[in-house]
């Protein structure tokens, strides 16, 4: 099919007139001439044929679901940052006699705190 042409115009054209001579050309009985002169080809896109009206939110669905893969590595990789720059701190702490609970406390309090912080900012946070 030639890129621009109207796939009904290609069915009631060509293909329709290679259909009626199918018999003529390969044989058949006049019932089988008489089947093939009541039909119509229908042609249609590919993707149309095999996903039908699931094409788009399919579509929709691998976007959204690349975006939200992208951004929860974001936020890993922030974490990593934030826990890289804290290595030195937490040493510190570790070095002057903090044990290790108490350090786990520690790091449990400020995400704790973060999170209600941004629970507090966030616009779905203030609809309810």
């Amino acid at each position: 099919m030639a890129p621009g042409a109207d796939p009904a115009q290609v069915a009631t054209g060509s293909l329709d007139t290679l259909a009626r001579y199918l018999p003529a050309r390969f044989g058949g009985s006049a019932a089988y001439a008489h089947v093939i002169g009541r039909f119509h080809a229908i042609v249609r896109p590919l993707d149309e044929a095999l996903l039908g009206g699931v094409a788009r939110p399919l579509w929709t669905s691998s976007r959204d679901a690349i975006v939200f893969v992208i951004a929860r590595a974001n936020v890993a990789n922030l974490f990593l940052v934030r826990a890289e720059t804290r290595q030195r701190d937490l040493a510190l702490r570790r070095a002057i006699g903090a044990g290790r609970g108490q350090l786990v406390r520690l790091q449990l309090a400020e995400a704790l705190k973060s999170w209600r912080l941004r629970r507090a900012c966030s616009p779905s946070a203030s609809r309810h």
